[in-house]
């Protein structure tokens, strides 16, 4: 299915508030020189538990791939989150999604489920 252009700049939204968010989740870390808002790609360092760095790409793919985790009830979360991201979904608003969202949707992309609170 061809996607709009209102959707990939939504979904290139959320990429953008993953990676502009560098205080709130000391899990990971981005990768310098790697964000290109205008692509829509963010490579990041998941700061695992037991002190490895695994690498990891975000794409607009990886974003859809966990809104869609979270529509379907595949990935479970606060339910005052999720129908918030929900409704950001819906309506192509990435005005709606802030800085925990977006990091709830890239887990959900990346790891099928909330790994990191």
């Amino acid at each position: 299915m061809q996607r709009t252009e209102e959707r990939t700049e939504f979904l290139k939204d959320i990429v953008i508030g993953f990676a502009e968010d560098f205080g709130s989740n000391p899990w990971r870390q981005i990768k310098s020189g790697t964000y290109d808002p205008d692509d829509g790609i963010v490579t990041f360092f998941e700061i695992g538990d037991d002190g490895m760095h695994r690498e990891h790409d975000v794409t607009i793919e990886i974003v859809e791939a966990g809104l869609a985790k979270l529509r379907s009830g595949e990935c479970s979360m606060n339910s005052l989150m999720r129908g918030a991201i929900l409704a950001a979904d819906a309506e192509n608003d990435a005005g709606q999604i802030d800085a925990y969202d977006a990091d709830a949707i890239v887990q959900a992309g990346v790891f099928g489920e909330l790994v990191y609170g």
